[in-house]
């Protein structure tokens, strides 16, 4: 929203943004300004520090009482912001409360403003038992609404859970109300106002910062049931060995936690190469086996030194080692540059075992801060850094994917910054990763560091639970939410929709979410320890993906008097006909069967009914009677599969075929089927979940 001219009153009320928040946070509310904006009280220029310092003063939120303690003209060059702050102190002249606020230089316009307050009561309280959640909310609440700071903003619950870790120094005797800015019904999280109650329903403290920003406003939004889709689709599961967390070995499937989608383009903005299914190693085959039959002398180290250097653009045949410490795997190497009488040292580390180069780092003093564009493309940069690790890691190659690619313009040294993890046998090994960066403006390698252990990971992994399995699993534990988030910079943000863990899903202490441990399909933490109590359902969205007839990927589902039949073999369509491994149907309908193998035919008697029917034949006996098939039984994969309308209608019953949800309905009453869209849907699930398939 643009700032207003500041009026003397202001009026805070409260609505509701039910829409916003996940069910599960009833007591979501919303504080916002209906009326009045911060801003300066003159539109004119500041014209000195006591201008500043008036305009500040007349801001709803400095208390009358608060002392300046600063008033300084930012940033030092263009000096078009006032950055002012005042304190508030107690009778012995110790702060306990700081406010800061920031106005345009040319008009006056508040551009950022922050308070804290801190009561030094609440020591009193440490150890008595937090109020009720609902009681300090009401209490935050009511506490914000009296303010009246005429701040041009909406406040509403952050609903979502902070770390342990992130939490593990607060004061735990206080409930702690989080509150969040919200634009047009979209959470801003960037922006918070936090407010602290203790025991006895005081306000302890609180911490609130706002500034100006410029909110993108798209005129064409993906609706959110595209954008649950997208994000559907283009995420696959990682599985990963997740040996150094634990102890133990094990193996989990886990998701990326950061993931965001352009709200108008559909586009993931942030995701891991090999999580879009796009992944490659640098090397297609084993260049070099990693474990050696005995450690490399200095002699093989140097020789792979001078190769990796001249893939570099170095064509030097000598150099000085500058440093060299016995028994040590680090090389100090000094080299002659371009420029007479300057000097660049090139650093390596060497993997004795193994004689790969492991980290690398180039200084010659050169500084490109000056650069603000890129002199070569990413491509030119990613094939150079892939030429560096091919001749100083060879034996890595073949399990180096690139996951995440930075362009870093502005600093010391322009570059692009590539990410590689490791992956072997298509397992990617966490915490073991390569980071390179290339020098944007002269386009050679200047960093690389990694974190790879010596061992080969030669065992192939078996899960037990499929990729398929797994991704509807995982994604059960997630919303997609509509959010606005940090845009080119702090005064601007865009629209996007993010992949949110749900605030009820049990975290880890750093808030990492839990994992599917691969070899048990169950659930556990990011150690490898089972969460034996939780046992989430499959979240309502991902069950109206699975379920739309335009998604199915089995071939045909057979209900039985509205019970969905759990076969042990799918059933497939041959000819537009629908056949079925004939055992399950026909015991189902309480039908007695026998197999003559010698003749390959089967029998099924229920009552008065007799059916004949061999393998490969289009005549079918039932009750004496020859009838022509339009499909014979057939052997599919090691069964006798049978057509499934002629057997149960020649067993009495009524078969109907529903073909935008690919099932085949038998019933044995004379009742219509007439089966609604929620019974449809159900069943439709039922299916899909029973002949999941590892590929989808």
């Amino acid at each position: 929203m643009m700032l207003k001219k500041m009026i003397a009153a202001g009026m805070l009320t409260f609505v509701g943004v039910a829409s916003l928040l996940p069910p599960a946070s009833a007591e979501a509310f919303a504080v916002h300004q209906a009326s009045a904006a911060m801003n300066s009280v003159s539109s004119a220029p500041i014209r000195d520090e006591d201008d500043a310092v008036a305009r500040a003063r007349a801001l709803a939120f400095i208390p009358s009482e608060a002392k300046l303690e600063r008033a300084v003209q930012w940033p030092q060059d263009s000096k078009d912001t006032w950055w002012l702050t005042f304190t508030k102190q107690n009778t012995e002249g110790i702060p306990y409360g700081s406010y800061e606020v920031r106005l345009s230089a040319a008009d006056g316009t508040v551009q950022m403003v922050s308070a804290r307050l801190s009561n030094a009561t609440s020591s009193s309280t440490e150890q008595l038992a937090p109020i009720d959640t609902e009681k300090a909310n009401a209490i935050a609440k009511s506490f914000i609404e009296g303010l009246n700071w005429e701040l041009d903003a909406v406040w509403v619950i952050n609903p979502y859970p902070e770390s342990e870790y992130s939490t593990r120094h607060d004061n735990k005797s206080l409930r702690k109300v989080r509150f969040m800015r919200a634009v047009n019904d979209v959470p801003y999280e960037q922006q918070h106002f936090t407010v602290y109650v203790d025991p006895t329903g005081k306000i302890s403290s609180y911490d609130m910062v706002w500034w100006a920003v410029k909110f993108d406003h798209p005129a064409d939004v993906i609706p959110l049931d595209q954008a649950r889709a997208l994000f559907y689709d283009k995420i696959q599961p990682v599985l990963m060995n997740s040996t150094l967390h634990s102890s133990v070995p094990f193996y989990s499937y886990s998701i990326d936690e950061a993931l965001f989608m352009d709200a108008a383009t559909g586009e993931l903005q942030v995701i891991s190469e090999w999580m879009k299914g796009k992944s490659r190693p640098i090397s297609d085959t084993v260049l070099e086996p990693l474990v050696k039959p005995s450690p490399w002398d200095d002699e093989q180290m140097l020789s792979r030194i001078k190769q990796v250097l001249k893939s570099n653009g170095s064509h030097v045949d000598t150099f000085e080692i500058r440093d060299r410490e016995s028994g040590s795997q680090r090389f100090d190497l000094v080299l002659p540059t371009e420029d007479e009488g300057r000097f660049r040292i090139d650093t390596f580390h060497v993997q004795a075992l193994t004689g790969q180069i492991v980290n690398y780092g180039m200084a010659d003093g050169t500084d490109f801060s000056w650069a603000t564009a890129p002199q070569i493309d990413e491509e030119q940069a990613r094939r150079t850094a892939e030429t560096f690790l091919l001749q100083a890691m060879p034996a890595y190659a073949h399990q180096l994917v690139e996951s995440r690619t930075h362009l870093m313009i502005g600093q010391t040294t322009p570059e692009y910054r590539f990410h590689y993890s490791r992956i072997a046998d298509g397992v990617v090994i966490e915490n073991e990763n390569v980071e390179i960066s290339v020098n944007a403006y002269s386009g050679y390698v200047f960093s690389m560091n990694s974190n790879l252990s010596e061992t080969p990971y030669n065992e192939p992994v078996r899960p037990v639970i499929s990729p398929a399995q797994a991704k509807r699993m995982l994604m059960s534990n997630y919303n997609v939410e509509l959010r606005y988030v940090m845009g080119k910079d702090i005064n601007h943000a865009n629209l996007i929709y993010e992949l949110k863990l749900k605030p009820d899903v049990p975290r880890f202490y750093t808030g990492a979410a839990p994992r599917l441990e691969a070899l048990s399909g169950n659930w556990v933490n990011m150690l490898g320890e089972p969460l034996s109590n939780y046992k989430p359902a499959l979240s309502p969205w991902v069950e109206d993906l699975l379920t739309q007839p335009d998604r199915i990927h089995y071939s045909a589902g057979i209900v039985l008097d509205g019970t969905f039949l759990s076969l042990n073999q799918e059933p497939v369509i041959v000819n537009d006909f629908t056949l079925l491994p004939f055992r399950g149907l026909l015991e189902s309908m309480q039908a007695s069967v026998e197999w003559d193998p010698t003749r390959r035919v089967v029998t099924a008697t229920k009552g008065e009914v007799h059916i004949e029917l061999t393998l490969d034949d289009k005549i079918a006996i039932v009750n004496g009677r020859k009838l022509q098939l339009n499909v014979p039984p057939q052997l599919i994969n090691g069964s006798t599969y049978i057509p499934a309308r002629f057997v149960a209608e020649a067993l009495g019953a009524k078969v109907d075929w529903i073909g935008e949800s690919r099932l085949v309905l038998i019933s044995t009453d004379d009742e219509p089927q007439q089966p609604s869209e929620s019974e449809l849907k159900k069943w439709r699930l039922e299916a899909e979940l029973h002949w999941e398939k590892p590929q989808q």
